[in-house]
């Protein structure tokens, strides 16, 4: 649960942290980290794709948000599918109301981690967003009111309507003020997000994607990173 507070101050609760020994399993305690997170300034877009069991072509892709501030660590949003103990996920089940919807709110270094040093077959690609100061606090906002909605009345993820990418660009409508960009067939086949974010300008697009996409890949970088440092992706700079 997170609470807003006016004057762009707003105060964690619940912000996990957890530092992995599998791709299922970690040390208990289960640390959770409390603090504050004040004034939003910048936002970067983690990428995360994986093969398919028959390793034929690329399986469904996660994004997540990771938002900076001066008097915090950064801190990382991850939408995602709610299972029930003993639960798996199945594509084909994503589509039938079979799991909730939840947003994660952790420490980089667990939910990034996770995918580039403990899952097998997931290649995770880490953008920066042009996004201006103010714009990336709007965002975060709307992240956190449709979090605490959540809490407040669950619902179902669903794999084409209500997943991570259409609850990215909700949260970037709700920025804008309602205003939406036109849609686009790479918002629903969403492995080709990042190239449909390149092409409107909102990651960085100095180089031919093709280039930016190749040097974005962190994963070695990150199973080479010390675990300990405070901000994770930075460290890549």
């Amino acid at each position: 649960m997170w609470l807003a507070v006016p004057g762009r101050r707003f105060t964690e609760t619940r912000l996990l942290c957890i530092t992995f020994v599998t791709a299922s399993t970690a040390p208990r305690p289960i640390t959770l980290r409390d603090g504050k997170h004040g004034l939003c300034t910048s936002r970067s877009l983690t990428a995360s794709t994986w093969r398919s069991p028959t390793g034929v072509r690329p399986g469904s892709p996660t994004r997540l948000r990771a938002f900076s501030s001066p008097d915090s660590l950064p801190i990382a949003i991850s939408v995602e599918t709610r299972k029930a103990v003993g639960q798996s996920y199945s594509a084909l089940r994503g589509f039938y109301r079979q799991y909730e919807l939840i947003y994660i709110p952790a420490d980089e270094r667990d939910v990034i981690r996770l995918r580039t040093n403990y899952r097998d077959g997931e290649n995770v690609f880490l953008y920066r967003t042009t996004s201006t100061a103010d714009h990336a606090r709007a965002v975060f906002l709307a992240y956190l009111d449709r979090l605490n909605q959540l809490n407040e009345k669950p619902e179902f993820y669903n794999a084409i309507t209500d997943n991570c990418t259409t609850n990215i660009r909700l949260a970037n409508i709700t920025a804008n003020l309602g205003k939406a960009r036109p849609w686009n067939w790479r918002i629903l086949l969403n492995g080709k997000g990042d190239e449909l974010l390149y092409d409107r300008g909102f990651i960085d697009r100095s180089l031919p994607f093709a280039t930016l996409k190749a040097r974005s890949l962190i994963n070695r970088r990150a199973k080479a990173a010390d675990a300990r440092r405070p901000i994770f992706p930075n460290s890549f700079e």
